[in-house]
């Protein structure tokens, strides 16, 4: 991170506020396209591993037996083990 701090510390702030404008200017319309598939999109942590699993994607009629396998397939952990 630092790294990129120093690539834009020359920056004036203008334009540093119109690059940061230009980035996240679609920030929180990245999934709307999935509201009419019935799909929603999560972001999954677990108690014993250090990563994220960021926007795994689920369908909305899964039960929950289902999420936990497709949980297992990402985080190594088995159903019966996971505590939602």
């Amino acid at each position: 991170m630092a790294g990129m701090e120093a690539a834009f510390s020359n920056m004036g702030a203008e334009m540093l506020s119109q690059a940061k404008s230009y980035v996240t200017a679609n920030d929180g319309k990245q999934w709307e396209h999935l509201a009419g598939q019935g799909i929603v999109a999560l972001h999954v942590t677990h108690s014993n591993l250090q990563r994220r699993m960021i926007e795994i994607r689920f369908d909305m009629h899964l039960t929950v037996e289902d999420v936990k396998h497709k949980l297992h397939r990402h985080s190594g952990t088995p159903a019966f083990s996971q505590r939602l």
